[in-house]
């Protein structure tokens, strides 16, 4: 198992940073994204070992989080409607009517 994380001077809860992304619901290089530019409190020991200070994350940053998860869940439902039309579209050429907004073949004007 991971090593136990170091005592904050402060008392303050101590994550790593992939316990800190999974607590958002966010992936780890977002995570460490958000370390790298501020948006996540960072307690760094050394140039390797940095721990999230999970009682500074601020409401901002987890509605954050909660946006791009709502995101991503918007974007995946999307992809998904337009597999499921392309399908739709692939099985109407295999029976030979055409794309829906293309006339059938022998329907001339």
């Amino acid at each position: 198992m991971g090593r136990e994380p170091p005592q904050h001077p402060s008392g303050h809860e101590l994550l790593t940073v992939r316990e800190a992304a999974e607590r958002l619901g966010i992936a780890e290089r977002t995570a460490q994204d958000w370390c790298h530019d501020g948006k996540l409190p960072v307690w760094q020991l050394s140039p390797r070992r940095r721990y999230v200070v999970w009682d500074l994350v601020t409401a901002e940053a987890k509605a954050a989080a909660e946006l791009l998860r709502e995101q991503l869940q918007e974007a995946a439902a999307e992809r998904a409607a337009r597999r499921r039309q392309r399908r739709q579209e692939a099985r109407l050429l295999g029976c030979g009517l055409g794309r829906p907004d293309e006339p059938a073949a022998g329907d001339q004007e």
